[in-house]
């Protein structure tokens, strides 16, 4: 608020907005940070984009019946998360899967034994570590040999699919391409 309020002073007008939670709300503030530069017609381009890449989601999914409908945890190196709430669960619910952190209520990281509970068919597993110290491929194999998660549905059938992180926690116009590869990773041939 320190360094809001000394812009302001400064005569530098500053826009404020909420971290959103969901596409919904990601779609209102790039509308409304469009109305604030006076670019509306950029903003709606933008949201019509988005609308569309969902629709072609939609489409594909839908010819997959609610009973067919996969189970995903999502994965980073801190382990399996993103649940009840979170933007994962939003893009969970656009790409036709059942999150099983939000099923188990969880929020933040999940022990073995709630991995175990949730028992996801897919394992959605990060591509990239910003630290560059970590081998994605090496943790892949680490997670698929890991004897506590042997009985797990998605190791059983090796379904870890490394998935481009950059989409999935983007609040921004993009986060329509983190449904995209979603939807594609748990089912890649719908029909």
């Amino acid at each position: 608020q320190e360094l809001i309020d000394t812009l302001r002073q400064a005569g530098i007008p500053v826009f404020v907005y909420q971290a959103p939670n969901t596409i919904d709300e990601i779609k209102g503030m790039i509308e409304k940070l469009a109305r604030v530069l006076g670019e509306e017609d950029s903003g709606q381009n933008l949201t019509g984009a988005m609308d569309r890449e969902l629709a072609a989601v939609k489409q594909r999914i839908d010819r997959i019946t609610p009973e067919r409908r996969l189970t995903v945890l999502q994965f980073t190196l801190l382990g399996a998360g993103g649940g009840a709430g979170s933007l994962f669960d939003d893009i969970c619910r656009h790409a036709g899967v059942v999150n099983g952190a939000a099923e188990l209520g969880k929020f933040d990281l999940m022990s073995k034994e709630q991995i175990l509970k949730a028992n996801p068919d897919v394992l959605i597993m990060p591509m990239w570590d910003y630290t560059g110290e970590h081998d994605m491929g090496q943790y892949r194999e680490t997670i698929l040999s890991d004897p506590g998660l042997q009985p797990v549905k998605a190791v059983k059938n090796k379904r870890l699919v490394m998935v481009p992180d950059r989409f999935q926690s983007s609040a921004s116009q993009y986060i329509v391409y983190g449904v995209r590869d979603v939807a594609k990773a748990a089912y890649p041939d719908p029909d």
